[in-house]
């Protein structure tokens, strides 16, 4: 991988880190701090119907693992950021070869190529399979 494309893959994880960053903040300062009360916008203390703390409960939920979700994304783009210093940036973990520049263009964070990729997760499958 020459440096045009080192910087240019450099640019694009720096992009992609600021708008997860962008999205956490949004939904821990939206979604998850705001309590049932201030939602609904009563003021009262008397308890709420069942079926609203369940729909409340569930988007919560669904918060949390939106967080989640951005936070593993986080993780990766700053293991990406990592490799990069070390010159590590732009070969397969598995076997080596030269990430396609398509994938990374789709996941600049991606680590495997896309046949180790394909192969790792037909193994998962076949061990999902292979419990049940």
């Amino acid at each position: 991988m020459n440096k045009k494309d080192l910087q240019h893959y450099e640019q694009r994880l720096i992009a992609e880190r600021k708008l997860c960053l962008s999205e956490l903040s949004s939904i821990e300062n939206g979604e998850l701090m705001v309590n049932q009360k201030e939602a609904s916008g009563d003021l009262s203390s008397y308890s709420f119907h069942m079926a609203d703390q369940g729909s409340d409960t569930m988007e919560k939920e669904k918060s949390v693992f939106l967080v989640s979700s951005k936070g593993k994304d986080l993780y990766e783009i700053d293991q990406a950021l990592y490799r990069m210093k070390d010159g590590k940036f732009g070969p397969c973990e598995t076997c080596g070869k030269e990430i396609e520049k398509d994938r990374l263009d789709a996941v600049p964070y991606a680590k495997l190529c896309i046949k180790c990729r394909i192969a790792e997760e037909n193994e998962a499958k076949n061990k999902n399979n292979q419990s049940r």
